[in-house]
């Protein structure tokens, strides 16, 4: 990677390397090359901030080559084990992709997801999105004449969702986890009742705040954000479900936290 690099200077202080960043135009070195504690090379454009894949491509590398070589045991781990399906359909029902949940994860995760979408004219799968339709899970169930009286939970993951569905609830959540919400997705909930429960943990907060803005863009009629009492660092609202033997018992215990919860309500 350094013969790659203009330059270069090695920094023993801060055991990295700083180079001339090849994916602009850097006429002082900005770009800081270091390896990680996993062996995986690292680099950062200081400047401009060129992302890794505009590096990665301007060394003329491939991403492959900044990790470093696993055995045989590992490749078994890392490929993991595809646990659950979820898929995404358009507003006729028909399947725009699939999220995966995988076990193991990377890196001693116990999880991990990966996105697939159905091959054009064949029967096979193709291992990423491009350019594909983002929707929101259980669209067809959102746009449900039938339904639009109802309030729409939306939660963090699709394993929460199916969890709201067994006790009859309308719930939804947005591809590729917490952060991800696109504003356009609001726009499928204007008018709606809107029930955001987000994870315990950080991203889940700042995933909830970044749901509502949407929301109240797009003129939701009541809106509410709820923190579910004695959650763990971590948790979910299918962790916190959990501890309530029954059906009747978990949507009891659901309703008497919305039922303290102020709430936003458009005039």
């Amino acid at each position: 990677m350094l013969s790659r690099l203009s330059k270069v200077r090695w920094h023993p202080n801060s055991k990295m390397w700083s180079a001339r960043c090849p994916a602009h135009d850097d006429r002082n070195p900005s770009l800081l090359v270091w390896v990680g504690k996993e062996g995986r090379l690292l680099a950062r454009c200081k400047s401009a901030g060129c992302t890794w894949e505009a590096i990665v491509e301007a060394t003329g590398t491939r991403k492959q080559d900044w990790f470093p070589p696993m055995s045989e045991t590992q490749k078994q781990q890392e490929r993991g084990k595809i646990v659950a399906t979820y898929d995404y359909q358009d507003e006729r029902g028909n399947v725009l992709y699939q999220c995966c949940r995988i076990e193991p994860g990377y890196g001693g995760n116990r999880k991990r997801f990966s996105y697939r979408r159905p091959q054009t004219g064949g029967s096979g799968w193709v291992w990423n999105l491009d350019d594909t339709e983002k929707v929101l899970y259980r669209l067809p169930e959102l746009l449900d004449e039938k339904r639009k009286a109802e309030p729409v939970y939306v939660v963090e993951g699709e394993k929460d969702v199916e969890t709201l569905r067994a006790l009859g609830l309308l719930a939804t959540t947005s591809p590729c986890g917490a952060m991800a919400w696109d504003m356009s997705y609001g726009k499928v909930l204007a008018g709606r009742r809107v029930v955001i429960i987000p994870d315990k943990d950080e991203p889940g907060q700042r995933h909830a705040v970044q749901v509502a803005g949407s929301l109240v863009y797009w003129h939701a009629r009541k809106l509410a954000i709820v923190h579910l009492p004695a959650l763990p660092e971590g948790g979910d609202v299918t962790d916190w479900l959990a501890d309530f033997k029954t059906k009747e018992d978990k949507i009891a215990a659901l309703v008497g936290v919305l039922k303290s919860v102020p709430k936003w309500e458009r005039v």
